[in-house]
């Protein structure tokens, strides 16, 4: 395998399958321990040729372009609509990556085999969904028999099993959408690819291309979290994305509270004030959040202990103006389970606090980490002694390429209930 075949976005917004591929694609790309690899090329595996005996004269085959590829597991997939017939569709995925199959193994090694173990990044089954005029639009693939990868849209709730038979009119507003999301405007009343007053669909687009996340060359990270960079970076990569679309991005959220809480001094006054004993009752409060968990890991070996499930406690920082602690956790399976029962009460309620941290239930690969704000609450009776400690992790918002030229690093957005901030934004990490 030596190459990679561009999407064709002039056929997007109207072509049935064309959006729905880029879309599976594009969520398989992202998954963080697969290597996954999109219309990579195969040498002398060319559709054209499957089902006939070659014909005298004949030139030898071009390269093959299949739908996706893992290239830690090595292996294949054809990516199909599953329509009326499950059964039709799912043979015809299968034949032809059976006919990738047995090229790679000549071409490329003979560990290439047909793929088994595909899945959304999510898990649910789900990799792609948008709202526009009250209507609401899901697009979910799973894996059929050796090979096959099969999607469908589900439609107001309702599977549906060929968009544009049931109803074409939206099925062409859906792929403006998706399209719309996919691709940034070329300027005010650009015309969609492939529509008329493009120069009949020849509008020449960038391919798309996938490279991993990065707060340089374009990103951005308050100086408060710049500590925590390289944390953030591996954090992304395992539990939201390891590639990005050119021109998308992950948006870094953390609440409001704690955005103000560490941007709220000028760095000037913070270096000055790490040359002065604090007197302040809340950077005191904070101070001794941080003593007490140094404490406990020099006397009770927390750090390197598990947490909560399998996370365990990797360091602890201190950030911002304020002097913020931060608990980064990594995924482990070999860690000793930290017994905070013998822990000073408020280190009891931190563990119980983690508990309830929704990133530590998202799907990851690897060693996964996640930085953890640690918030102390005191009594107005003694304000700088903390009696208990609430966990706080970031949110990562992918963002289309339409969508990541808008985010500014401050943008409030509100996610169930809660008012997050944009504090980073890792961009698509384009070449130096």
């Amino acid at each position: 395998m030596n190459s990679w075949q561009k999407p064709d976005p002039a056929q997007l917004a109207v072509r049935y399958g064309q959006v729905e591929h880029l879309l599976v694609q594009r969520d398989f790309v992202a998954q963080y321990a697969r290597v996954g690899l999109a219309e990579f090329s195969i040498p002398g595996a060319s559709k054209t040729w499957i089902g006939r005996r070659r014909l005298p004269g004949e030139m030898e085959p071009a390269e093959g372009f299949a739908d996706i590829v893992a290239a830690a597991s090595q292996e294949i997939w054809e990516i199909k609509p599953e329509g009326a017939s499950r059964e039709a569709a799912e043979e015809l995925a299968s034949k032809e990556a059976s006919w990738y199959v047995l090229h790679a193994k000549v071409q490329c090694g003979p560990q290439w085999r047909l793929g088994t173990s595909y899945s959304t990044r999510d898990g649910t089954g789900r990799v792609w969904f948008v709202e526009s005029g009250g209507n609401r639009a899901e697009l979910f693939a799973y894996q059929a028999r050796a090979g096959a990868v099969l999607y469908y849209w589900r439609i107001n709730g309702k599977k549906v099993e060929n968009i544009v038979r049931e109803d074409i009119w939206m099925s062409l507003g859906l792929r403006d959408v998706v399209v719309g999301q996919l691709y940034p405007p070329k300027g005010a009343g650009a015309p969609l690819p492939g529509r008329p007053g493009n120069n009949n669909g020849k509008e020449k687009w960038e391919p798309v291309k996938y490279r991993p996340p990065t707060f340089a060359r374009g990103g951005a990270l308050i100086p408060a979290l710049a500590r925590l960079a390289d944390v953030l970076l591996r954090s992304i990569r395992s539990l939201c994305c390891v590639r990005l679309p050119e021109g998308g991005a992950v948006a870094v959220l953390i609440p409001t509270d704690i955005y103000e809480a560490v941007e709220s001094q000028p760095r000037m006054q913070r270096t000055k004030e790490l040359m002065q004993p604090r007197t302040d009752p809340t950077a005191r409060l904070y101070r001794e959040v941080l003593m007490l968990l140094q404490g406990a890991s020099a006397g009770q070996g927390l750090v390197g202990m598990v947490i909560y499930a399998n996370w365990a406690l990797a360091q602890l920082l201190e950030i911002g103006a304020i002097g913020l602690t931060v608990a980064v956790l990594r995924q482990s399976a070999s860690a000793a389970v930290a017994n905070l029962a013998r822990a000073p009460a408020v280190l009891q309620t931190f563990g119980a606090s983690v508990s309830g941290l929704t990133m530590l239930g998202a799907r990851s690969a690897g060693a996964a980490e996640l930085p953890v704000f640690i918030v102390p609450r005191a009594t107005p009776r003694d304000p700088s002694t903390p009696v208990s400690l609430s966990a706080y992790s970031p949110l990562y918002l992918e963002l289309t390429p339409a969508e990541a030229p808008k985010a500014e690093i401050g943008e409030e957005r509100k996610i169930d209930g809660t008012v997050y901030r944009i504090a980073g934004l890792a961009v698509w990490d384009r070449p130096a």
